[in-house]
């Protein structure tokens, strides 16, 4: 009887020992599962840093450089004209009068309609220099032998008589024919000094102008054609008339 109680005991023991076997089963490396999570890793392949130092954007920017272009503009074109510093009165009185008026300057557009006693100067415009022109033609009136011009396409025909101081021519007449002077009638008795300072200003500047002359004219209005006048309700032979218009000598 008490051999075969040890027997038991000893079957007994081998399977408690079998089932303790699981425990390595309980050991499935957590570790591992948790390493391949590493969220570090991941991370490190979004560096934005990286993408941003691509773009770059001040590389664009410097290509663009609009100061290089600008600096390119700058330098204006060698045909530019400058305005002359010294301007002096340009004599103007009317625009294309159906006749020419004594001691009056004259602006012709269509047709030059000024007579043989005006110098007669032709102007044509200078390309790309607005209220710059050039003298293209003159006719000398001195000795009543001014002819007219061809009126220059975008230009004018400046015609100036010189006029008669009438009160000095009259002087010793009556107005009555006896000096057997043609004028010498009552008309030209009572008629004012046409040879005015503009109108005599004006006539030696027309006698000396040459053909090739560059001059800057301004206060010509030649949509209106109004006289360039300050005090239009004066005559131009008017001592306290007043001219607006001027010229300039370029070149």
């Amino acid at each position: 009887m008490l051999l075969s109680l040890v027997v038991l005991a000893g079957c007994t023991t081998t399977p408690a020992e079998s089932s303790l076997e699981p425990a390595p089963a309980s050991s499935e490396e957590p570790v591992a599962e948790s390493s391949e999570e590493e969220p570090v890793v991941e991370s490190s392949e979004e560096e934005p840093v990286v993408e941003s130092s691509e773009e770059e954007p001040v590389v664009e920017s410097s290509e663009e450089e609009p100061v290089v272009e600008s600096s390119e503009e700058e330098p204006a074109p060698s045909n530019k004209l400058k305005v002359p510093k010294n301007l002096d009165t340009f004599f103007v009185t009317e625009f294309n009068p159906a006749a020419e008026r004594e001691g009056a300057g004259h602006v012709y557009t269509v047709v030059d309609g000024g007579g043989g006693w005006s110098h007669h100067i032709a102007f044509a415009p200078v390309e790309d220099n607005p209220d710059f022109y050039e003298v293209v033609a003159v006719s000398n009136g001195a000795l009543g032998q001014g002819t007219a011009l061809a009126v220059p396409e975008g230009g004018f025909v400046y015609a100036i008589n010189a006029g008669n101081n009438w009160p000095e021519l009259m002087a010793d007449k009556k107005g009555d024919g006896a000096s057997g002077a043609w004028y010498d009638d009552e008309t030209h008795l009572n008629m004012p000094n046409m040879n005015t300072d503009y109108a005599k200003a004006a006539f030696d500047f027309a006698a000396a102008v040459s053909v090739g002359e560059i001059y800057y004219i301004e206060g010509l209005d030649f949509e209106t054609e109004e006289a360039p006048t300050s005090t239009p309700d004066k005559d131009y032979w008017d001592p306290d008339y007043e001219v607006t218009s001027k010229y300039g000598l370029v070149k």
